[in-house]
């Protein structure tokens, strides 16, 4: 095997002597990792040694292994451009291996920390700045032209909605709910502003007001992310996309569609983390 899994015993006195400790500050959560392999299949392999320095224990990299007892981590999720490794502490790692190296964190807070806690030992932390140094591939370029068009189709307009509500009670026929079976909420919509707000884990924010109108925000999220959410919808709640003046005159402000409901126990438990 050309990447074998290492040794614990190892890390262990390697971690003792500093061998390969390039810990970061107590307060960073997002980390790098630049690796020289040119294939992909092997930087995520050397990606998976480093996180087993960090005592993150892949099940692609340990499985069948002498230590195989030891995985607490799933190695299967995620893209191409971003794989990702989810964890039994329950977030999730996010490796940008095509383009910047970045190391993200995604789950609930108080687990990030636990997590980015051991990730510090090993891992330097991720300097924004070198996004703004990376040279644009052809494939980044195209990406972002689409990403643009997208935008540039829906200025202006909203998306309207068939009555629904933010929550069912049962996390399965509300706006939320339904997007976080699709594609994952980060957070749950909070009832103490209009409008409601939606956090997708895939970094797209939805706007919901009891009026049936939405508006859709990009944020950090691709293209594939704001299709899928869009898709969602359109399907779930025959969403259409329509100018505001055009909903304005049809629904006008003030009509009631959309109502809060009862969140799920799932969704109470993201309200009040």
């Amino acid at each position: 095997m050309k990447w074998p899994p290492l040794d614990p015993h190892d890390i262990l006195r390697a971690q003792q002597k500093a061998a390969f400790t390039n810990a970061s500050a107590d307060d960073v959560m997002d980390f790098a990792f630049h690796c020289a392999e040119d294939a992909r299949l092997d930087k995520l392999y050397v990606f998976f040694r480093e996180l087993s320095k960090a005592g993150v224990f892949v099940d692609l990299l340990y499985w069948g292994s002498v230590h195989h007892q030891l995985i607490n981590a799933c190695g299967f999720k995620g893209s191409d451009a971003v794989p990702a490794v989810s964890t039994k502490l329950g977030p999730s790692i996010n490796f940008h291996i095509s383009t910047s190296g970045r190391i993200h964190l995604d789950g609930r807070m108080e687990q990030r920390e636990i997590l980015a806690s051991m990730l510090r030992g090993a891992f330097p932390p991720f300097d924004p700045a070198h996004l703004s140094k990376m040279p644009a591939t052809p494939q980044m370029q195209v990406e972002g032209q689409k990403h643009q068009e997208w935008m540039s189709q829906r200025h202006g307009k909203v998306l309207a909605i068939d009555a629904t509500c933010i929550f069912d009670g049962f996390g399965v026929n509300g706006v939320w709910d339904i997007l976080n079976i699709a594609v994952g909420a980060r957070g749950a919509a909070s009832n103490n502003a209009i409008p409601w707000i939606i956090l997708t884990r895939s970094h797209v924010c939805v706007a919901v007001w009891p009026s049936g109108k939405v508006q859709i925000s990009p944020g950090r999220a691709s293209l594939v992310a704001l299709q899928a959410v869009e898709n969602t919808l359109v399907k779930q709640f025959n969403g259409q996309w329509m100018r505001e003046e055009e909903f304005s005159a049809e629904r006008g402000t003030n009509q009631i569609l959309i109502t809060y409901g009862v969140p799920s126990e799932v969704a109470r438990q993201q309200l009040f983390d």
